[in-house]
């Protein structure tokens, strides 16, 4: 009875590690907290300016969506500035498997846009940055997932965001988050990019079933 209950308590703990593993990228500083824009590859536009501040009034919003910090970029339209970061996925998705993918941005400008765009590799290591090893996501997904133009209400956080679920696999992750603006400002800050939910594994799946199995055929003996 011993050994049965602790082949039972085992089973359901390596399951419940490997069957039902949260799928958590690591975006870095998406609010910007370390007062610069560390973990992010910043491509910036003509004659654009970026930088981290903290105060609000004028024409800016009245203060950080959250935290102490937001993103303050100064461009145009005709050439915006892209932020870039690389995110590993943990749990890798096979093929046939559904992974929940959200991406989420709050901003704000005078006249201008924020877009968020998603590339995924499958290689062993993620490509680099601009290398043609990226794999823009379907349209169907979200290539270019959100946008707005002068429609923004300004010194108000307005959310950019998206949500869908892939059916294909994705090891790494690209994520772009593009600001423009018709000669003035846009703002940004609470980026947050994650496969959200469980994906189920099927190596877990065979553990699963042949500890069960293990455990009947001991009870009847």
């Amino acid at each position: 009875m011993k050994l049965f209950k602790l082949g039972a308590g085992l089973t359901i703990l390596v399951c419940a590690l490997l069957f039902c593993s949260p799928a958590q990228a690591a975006l870095v500083n998406g609010g910007f907290e370390t007062g610069d824009t560390s973990g992010w590859t910043v491509v910036t536009g003509l004659d654009a300016t970026v930088s981290v501040r903290s105060d609000g009034g004028g024409g800016d919003p009245s203060g950080p969506h959250s935290g102490s910090v937001y993103l303050d970029h100064y461009g145009y339209i005709s050439d915006p500035t892209t932020l870039y970061q690389v995110v590993l996925n943990p749990d890798y998705n096979p093929a046939g498997l559904s992974m929940p993918v959200s991406f989420t941005a709050y901003g704000d400008s005078l006249e201008g846009y924020i877009q968020l765009s998603i590339w995924y590799s499958n290689d062993t290591s993620a490509p680099g940055l601009m290398d043609a090893g990226w794999i823009a996501a379907p349209s169907s997904v979200g290539g270019m997932v959100a946008e707005h133009w002068s429609d923004w209400d300004e010194e108000t956080w307005d959310q950019v965001a998206y949500s869908a679920t892939w059916g294909f696999e994705a090891k790494w992750f690209k994520i772009g988050v593009t600001l423009a603006a018709n000669n003035c400002n846009t703002w940004v800050d609470d980026i947050a990019f994650s496969p959200s939910e469980a994906v189920p594994v099927p190596s877990a799946m065979l553990l699963l079933f042949s500890g069960l199995l293990f455990l009947v055929k001991k009870r009847r003996q």
